[in-house]
């Protein structure tokens, strides 16, 4: 079998399968095959397919800038393949040593420049989505996704259950990514009095999405506007890597701020969102510090006696 016999096969079952996946997500795959696979393996027959060539083929992306993608896509479809009986073979993937393309330093606001930031893009249409995503590190997609309806301005309890995706032009409404990224949150009460300031200008109704412009659109203007006013580089995305550290700067338990952010665990959280800082331990180690200096004086330790000396 031909390689691109294989990728035609693996998008339909994708695509109509009994476990098809989101377009976005297909959306992801189709572009990895057409961009990366076919080029390099279309004309091949898959059984023919051996580790070194492989290997070969990884280490041929330039400073590794989408190996690892596309190399994921690969050992997905192989494995796919083997594993429905459509090819008899060794999986070629195993061992496969891909490179990690160096990552830029992210964009991260400290408290002050948040600060700065939320209050000078007031009247702006996206406003209110980007209040609530810096304030709570929502995904985008959940962020643009919320109705007034989703905000009780009075507890500022806020229920988080669906995405807004853009997939081939279209724009798609869906679940969240995970079943602990359904959630419910808290805003701070700083937050509620400007949405509630929000709502009330703009007489919106609960069924009204907090910003109705598509998606992107949203992103575009962002970050438009941030390159106008100062902040240059920074993304909605990196909202939430803000929040996240500014959260754990301020001495949030790293499984709350996790929780908060939809992980399913804090390994992500520790990982992608948490920058190390002196801010962070110098908070931590202070609370250490009083809660020993606290206890009690039964508690402490006593003075060590000091033997006498035998003449």
């Amino acid at each position: 079998m031909l390689f691109s016999e294989l990728c035609e096969m693996y998008l339909a079952d994708k695509r109509d399968g009994r476990k098809s996946v989101r377009p976005n997500t297909y959306e992801g795959y189709e572009s990895a095959i057409n961009r990366h696979l076919l080029p390099r393996w279309s004309q091949v027959e898959v059984e023919s397919v051996t580790y070194d060539a492989v290997q070969s083929w990884v280490d041929s992306f330039p400073e590794g800038k989408g190996a690892e993608k596309a190399y994921k896509t690969l050992r997905q479809m192989v494995r796919w393949a083997i594993s429905r009986r459509i090819v008899t073979m060794a999986d070629p993937t195993i061992g496969v040593d891909v490179p990690k393309p160096r990552k830029r330093a992210a964009t991260v606001l400290d408290d002050k420049q948040l600060n700065r930031m939320l209050y000078a893009c007031k009247g702006e249409p996206w406003e209110a989505v980007v209040w609530c995503q810096a304030c709570l590190g929502l995904r985008r997609c959940e962020a643009v996704a919320l109705t007034w309806a989703d905000i009780d301005l009075r507890s500022g309890v806020m229920s988080i259950s669906k995405g807004r995706h853009v997939v081939g032009g279209r724009v798609y409404v869906w679940g969240t990514k995970t079943p602990k990224s359904t959630r419910e949150v808290v805003l701070p009460r700083f937050a509620v009095e400007r949405l509630r300031a929000i709502k009330r200008e703009r007489r919106a109704r609960n069924d009204e999405l907090l910003c109705d412009l598509r998606p992107d659109a949203i992103s575009r203007r962002f970050r438009s506007w941030c390159r106008r006013n100062g902040f240059k580089g920074l993304t909605m995305m990196q909202l939430r890597h803000s929040f996240a550290t500014i959260a754990v700067r301020a001495g949030l338990p790293i499984e709350v701020v996790a929780m908060m952010l939809g992980h399913s665990d804090i390994t992500m959280c520790y990982e992608r969102y948490v920058s190390r800082s002196v801010d962070v331990f110098r908070v931590n180690i202070k609370r250490f510090a009083e809660l020993v200096l606290r206890a009690a004086p039964d508690t402490r330790l006593a003075k060590p006696h000091t033997p006498a000396l035998v003449a």
